[in-house]
């Protein structure tokens, strides 16, 4: 825009100056071209003058005149002052010619009083004064003339070019101007513009990585440099942002399948916590929602060290025939933890998990932990409930011993005591025999009904004491050998082996109701009562009797003994056995693995190994 300006600027001075120039040039040509006409006109009037003197007219001052004309600021002031220009040459040749050759004869011809000495001189110069020697110094002024117009003419047409040159130059100068401008405004501007707004719309589009580069040092530049460090700032921020918001986004999936896996593993556990089926669930929701295919539940009891396999999912099949010892704390690693399954100071097993290649991240190492104490904290109280049933039956027997010892066992003994005085009235009645006899049965009678009943309390008061079992057997025999019908012989090893509560009350009570049939029904001479622990942890019981064989125990309608021995066989997972015993009499064998003994739970049941715990 400036050099625009400048350059119209320069123009128009150019112009003026030039204008300047040649202002007043054709008025001089005008006065040069009056100067002929003036030269030529004088020429005739003195011809006609020579030629008619009888003619009476003033002169006329063709001297005035024609100096008025060649000395008129016209024409004067358009010749250059400058010696060396033709004009001014030219001019000085015409007013030298005036001087020197068109004067003098002016003033020869219009005075006719010429000094006769420079009339002489003057014809010496000029020769003979006629018309014709006037005519040719007139030629010669004229041409002179004639070299004055064209030298103003020339000047004029020099002045034109030049404004021509000058405007051309001008022209070409504003379109070069105006060309580098335009090109100037496409790299400086324009293209920085539109670098400007690429970027913005790769921006707005979310691609932060695109750098305006702009060069040079102006205010585009600072702002591309600007826009860069903000799109820098923006990408960082964004960056930060899309980070952060991805890894709470992650974080935020992670404590939701948390939450939904530790949901389904309450609500599994809440339903069913002693049921295998309820940890194979679990396993499959750690698959399920922390990616972990492979793992196991082993139930282990602190005592022997040994496991129950309570649940897997693809795990190494080196570790499912024992999944205790399968552990090695030395082999923990990223990929394999192991977590203990306990609650408080009670350990139930161990839950191993084994991601194969991929780690096992905190989060999933947490949620890990929280579901093993979730399911310890489910088999601590299915153990506590259990232990609490069996404890709320022991005090419901103790209390029925109780209220049996405190009212029909007084009532027995009462009539026990009654039916003593009346058999001692009657002996001193005589023919009371058959009344005697009668009493004496009733007396029997009472007599069983009173072992019985002791015996039921004795059964009702076992002790929870897991190690009792003994002691229980030993009070059932005892209680059994006072009645003194028959020879009861006894062979008792339980070294090693240790039985629950529940099974000790069962045992006793198969033991008891066996005794009791062989006493009342196979009028044996001898009862064999053996109990053993096999080294395999095996509790085999057996009664054997010589008795009168084995339809003397066919159980007759409204007698339940036999088949209430065998419930109770059943009830703890053992076999139930009646048969002929060889030389005569009954065998009758009961064949079981206490709980804490079994490799694996039974029925899909871990209760009955919890019992043990």
């Amino acid at each position: 825009m400036v050099g625009i300006v400048l350059l119209t600027f320069s123009s128009m001075l150019s112009s003026i100056f030039i204008s300047e120039s040649i202002s007043g040039m054709g008025s001089a040509i005008n006065r040069a071209g009056a100067l002929r006409m003036q030269s030529f006109q004088t020429s005739t009037n003195l011809f006609h003058r020579m030629s008619h003197p009888e003619t009476d007219h003033s002169a006329p001052h063709y001297l005035y005149d024609f100096e008025s004309r060649l000395y008129d600021p016209l024409l004067s002031h358009a010749i250059p002052q400058n010696p060396d220009s033709p004009i001014y040459q030219n001019y000085q040749q015409v007013i030298d010619s005036w001087k020197e050759q068109i004067r003098p004869l002016l003033y020869l011809y219009e005075n006719q009083k010429v000094n006769p000495l420079q009339k002489e001189s003057f014809l010496s110069t000029t020769g003979s004064p006629d018309h014709m020697h006037y005519l040719e110094a007139v030629h010669n002024f004229v041409a002179k003339i004639d070299q004055l117009v064209n030298a103003l003419e020339n000047k004029i047409e020099e002045q034109i070019q030049t404004l021509h040159l000058i405007g051309l130059t001008t022209l070409f100068i504003a379109i070069t101007i105006v060309l580098l401008t335009l090109i100037s405004l496409h790299f400086r501007v324009i293209a920085p513009l539109q670098t400007l707004a690429i970027a913005t719309e790769r921006i707005r589009q979310g691609d932060f990585s695109y750098r305006a580069i702009i060069d040079g040092n102006n205010e585009l530049s600072a702002l591309a440099n600007t826009f860069n460090a903000m799109s820098i700032e923006l990408s960082e921020t964004y960056t930060n942002q899309e980070r952060e918001i991805r890894d709470k986004t992650a974080d935020l999936s992670q404590k939701k399948n948390a939450m939904e896996l530790l949901y389904h593993t309450t609500r599994i556990l809440s339903q069913s916590p002693t049921h295998t089926k309820s940890y194979d669930q679990i396993l499959e929701k750690i698959n399920q929602y922390l990616g972990i295919h492979s793992g196991l539940i082993c139930l282990s009891s602190s005592a022997n060290k040994s496991g129950h396999l309570l649940a897997s999912t693809q795990y190494e099949e080196s570790c499912l025939s024992d999944c205790y010892h399968c552990h090695d704390p030395a082999q923990q690693n990223k990929h394999k933890i192991t977590l203990t399954i306990q609650h408080r100071d009670a350990a139930y097993g161990l839950l191993i998990i084994d991601n194969r290649e991929d780690r096992i991240t905190e989060w999933q190492r947490s949620t890990l932990q929280i579901i093993s104490e979730q399911i310890g904290l489910a088999l601590y109280i299915a153990s506590r409930l259990q232990k609490e049933r069996e404890h709320d039956r022991l005090q419901e027997r103790s209390s029925i011993a109780r209220e049996l010892h405190d009212s029909l066992a007084q009532s027995l003994s009462f009539l026990k005591i009654e039916v003593s005085r009346s058999q001692a009235l009657l002996s001193t009645i005589e023919n009371s025999q058959p009344v005697q006899s009668i009493i004496a049965e009733v007396r029997s009678e009472l007599n069983n009904a009173y072992r019985q009943l002791r015996e039921l309390i004795t059964a009702f008061r076992l002790s929870n004491d897991p190690v009792s079992i003994e002691k229980s057997i030993e009070q059932t025999i005892e209680s059994f050998k006072r009645r003194g019908e028959a020879t009861l012989i006894t062979d008792i090893r339980m070294e090693g082996c240790k039985i629950t509560p529940y099974e000790s009350i069962h045992l006793a009570q198969i033991l008891g109701e066996a005794l009791n049939n062989a006493f009342r029904h196979s009028q044996a001479d001898h009862i064999w009562v053996e109990f053993r622990c096999t080294p395999t942890h095996r509790i085999i019981l057996t009664i054997q009797d010589d008795g009168i064989g084995l339809d003397s125990m066919t159980e007759k309608e409204g007698h339940y003994g036999l088949s209430i021995m065998q419930e109770r066989a059943q009830s703890i997972n053992g076999e139930y056995e009646i048969k002929a015993r060889l030389g005569g009499g009954t065998t009758i064998v009961i064949n079981f693995i206490p709980e804490q003994y079994q490799n694996s739970p039974t029925d899909g049941n871990i209760q009955s190994w919890l019992n043990q715990i």
